[in-house]
């Protein structure tokens, strides 16, 4: 879905402002990821999971996050295969620690795309 916000302000009550006219257009052929693309073998995770992202090229990178928003891991070994890309997470932190229970997020930027994925941590 779309969502738009539009601010209208006016100086005199005379003149009100008014929104003519709004429009949207679609490129079938960009193909910016959404989170619906990203997709994650075994959530929630128990010891580890794959995650799989579209890409263009060979210039992304994938961080897990906690729910607070500090970063707990940057996955660097990235394969990549017929515009996939595709990294494990093992469920350790930037120090090898295996990370405690909870919600984490992925983070994958291409490009100038951005987009993350919700996933659960369980052992």
């Amino acid at each position: 879905y779309i969502q738009y916000k539009a601010r209208l302000a006016f100086a005199n009550p005379c003149y009100l402002p008014s929104l003519e006219e709004v429009r949207v257009t679609y490129n079938a052929n960009d193909r910016s990821a959404g989170v619906a693309d990203i997709q994650c073998t075994q959530n929630p995770i128990r010891s580890s999971a794959t995650v799989h992202f579209p890409c263009i090229g060979e210039e992304s990178s994938v961080r897990v996050y906690s729910i607070d928003g500090a970063l707990i891991r940057d996955l660097n070994d990235i394969h990549y295969s017929n515009a996939q890309g595709s990294v494990i997470w093992d469920c350790r932190d930037n120090n090898g620690s295996v990370v405690p229970r909870g919600v984490y997020f992925i983070k994958i930027n291409y490009g100038d795309v951005s987009a993350s994925r919700k996933v659960v941590v369980l052992e």
